[in-house]
């Protein structure tokens, strides 16, 4: 289990459809805070405890989310090996 994530900020705003400068703000606001360090292409979760307490009732809802709406498609093709493990890794979140 690593603390690094490998992204740029231009990537998560294509992800998150957001302009690059919020994503970079909100990394600064999280890095203020102590739970983060963001550098060039890379983030590490400095404090994961007091990042999930910060999130709130927001942390795992994306993954709870992903699950419900990919469980009806898994039941449909559950032979599908390499669709299971790509379940797998979506069903363990950022932990």
């Amino acid at each position: 289990e690593s603390n690094q994530l490998q992204l740029t900020h231009e990537f998560l705003s294509t992800m998150l459809a957001v302009r690059r400068a919020s994503v970079t703000d909100a990394l600064h606001v999280l890095e203020s805070l102590g739970f983060i360090r963001s550098e060039r292409g890379r983030i590490t979760i400095k404090n994961r405890e007091m990042l999930e307490t910060y999130a709130g009732d927001l942390y795992g809802v994306p993954e709870e989310e992903n699950n419900r709406m990919l469980a009806r498609f898994m039941r449909k093709y559950s032979s599908d090996s390499a669709l299971e493990d790509l379940t797998a890794v979506a069903s363990e979140g950022v932990r």
